[in-house]
């Protein structure tokens, strides 16, 4: 099975991504959108 590259520039991001970026989260590209995959361990002290 053989991986399709897609530009950096040209991934979607969903309604979330500029929370989860806000978060300290690691972006990385899945199914044509930058998806979160990793958050600090401090994120749930920040939600209410």
């Amino acid at each position: 099975m053989s991986e399709i590259e897609i530009p950096l520039e040209e991934l979607q991001r969903t309604c979330l991504y500029d929370a989860h970026v806000a978060l300290g989260a690691k972006m990385s590209p899945f199914a044509g959108f930058m998806m979160p995959i990793r958050m600090r361990a401090s994120w749930r002290s920040t939600m209410p």
